[in-house]
Order: structure tokens, then sequence, then C-alpha cells
């Protein structure tokens, strides 16, 4: 058994792959600005994300607008850092998120079945770089009294180790896939991606469904629909009380 929610769509897919990769956020005055905000050159005032080194912003009309470091000497971790620190920001300003799809598939039973549909939910509370346990992610949701394990990935997805230890803290845990992203996009367009859409979101762990599947596998191992083709009440109820639970 395992809880699966990864149904990007290709043309999506498409639309989002970056072609070029450079910087396109800097700090100021320890606030994340788009290249857009700012004012061509040494003048912009905005130091690398990770490196803390002065930037410059090319603005050119040839190459796409970006900013580079002034010593020409650029670091390799300042686009990660600064989707790390533009996804945080977002999330822990957001109101709401929208979730992926959960869904079982049985051994026993060869059958994939939806416990939730993608949905957006009222998030409580948030928690940037907090730790739970022996594990500190990125940012903890809390969504119905339930918390919500949120990691971001940009150039380095959440290892086995530490995917072990979520399931064995048994929370819901998420990874938001940034690695294909709009990185010229401005901070509204990354929010649109980080709040508004679940495509680029998978389950890395979702405590509802091994729950459920723990206690209906037998059930769904048998004919799931009935004679007239309609869903089970049984699998109605499970599915309803997914939607309110993570």
């Amino acid at each position: 058994m395992f809880a699966n929610s990864h149904y990007f769509p290709s043309h999506l897919l498409n639309n989002y792959l970056m072609n070029e990769v450079a910087l396109p956020y800097g700090l100021k005055n320890n606030e994340l600005v788009h290249i857009s905000e700012v004012e061509a050159g040494l003048g912009c005032d905005c130091f690398c994300p990770c490196c803390q080194s002065r930037l410059v912003a090319r603005k050119g009309n040839e190459k796409r607008h970006h900013f580079a470091h002034y010593s020409n000497e650029a670091c390799s971790g300042g686009l990660e850092t600064a989707a790390h620190l533009l996804a945080k920001d977002i999330l822990s300003k957001a109101a709401y998120i929208a979730l992926p799809p959960v869904e079982l598939y049985f051994e026993t039973g060869r059958r994939l079945l939806r416990l939730s549909d993608a949905r957006k939910y009222k998030i409580d509370r948030v928690r940037v770089e907090s730790s739970i346990e022996n594990i500190r992610p990125d940012l903890i949701l809390t969504i119905g009294g339930r918390d919500l394990i949120v990691e971001v990935f940009v150039t380095h997805k959440v290892d086995d180790e530490k995917v072990s230890r979520i399931k064995r803290l048994g929370v819901s845990a998420i990874e938001i896939d940034l690695s294909h992203s709009i990185w010229d996009g401005t901070r509204e367009d990354m929010s649109s991606l980080v709040v508004d859409e679940w495509f680029f979101k998978n389950w890395i762990f979702n405590a509802r469904a091994v729950h459920g599947s723990s206690s209906q596998e037998t059930h769904y191992s048998s004919r799931v629909f009935n004679a007239c083709g309609l869903v089970s009440s049984k699998k109605k109820n499970i599915q309803r009380e997914a939607l309110c639970e993570l």
C-alpha cells in the first residue's frame, strides 16, 4: 500500500520548465525583492540571499533580467536559498493552501482508490524552521488541529532517511517541487504555485491514508463498486472523513 498524488499534466510542466537558471531575487533591507522591483546596477543595493555578497542588477535589452554577484564569484546556493525564503514567506502569510488528492493502492486488490480530492484547506497556524521532535522541516502548518510538515524542493529532494523519520513520527507531510518553477516570475506568480496550485505538491506521507488503509484494506480488497457501478456508501464515508483530516 502507498499514498500517491503526483498527477502533473505534461502540458503544464512544459510551460513551467526553466530554460536558463538565473537569480531573480535578492535581499534588500533583509527583505526578498524581485529583479523587477529595483533599479539597474549597483544602485539596487541588494545582497545574495545565501552568501550575503553584494549583487548587481542586470537589466539589459538582450538577456533575461537577473541579479549577479558583483565580485563575479557567484555562489551555488543563491537560487535555492531564495526559493526557500520566498516559499516560506508566502506560506507564512497565506490563509489557505491547496493540497493534492490522496490515493491508496492495495497490493491485494490491485486497485487505486481515492480517499480525497485535491482541495484548499484553511491554515490555522504557521511555524517556520520549527522542530517537531527530531525533525526540522521548512515549515509546519496546523490545519484543523493537525500538523502538516512542509518541505520545499528546489535542487535536493527529501532524502530517504528523513522520509523514514517522518513516517515513524506519523505526521502528514508534503513536498513542494519548485525545481521546474518559473524563476523569472514575480512574487504573485510564485504565490499561485505555492498556495493555489496542487500540481507541484507531492505527499511524502499521509497519516489519514495509513489509518484508512489499516481499517479498510479487507473491505476494499473485495468489490468496491456495486452492480450499478456506484461507489459503495462505505467508501463515500471514508472520502468525507479524509477531506476533513490530514
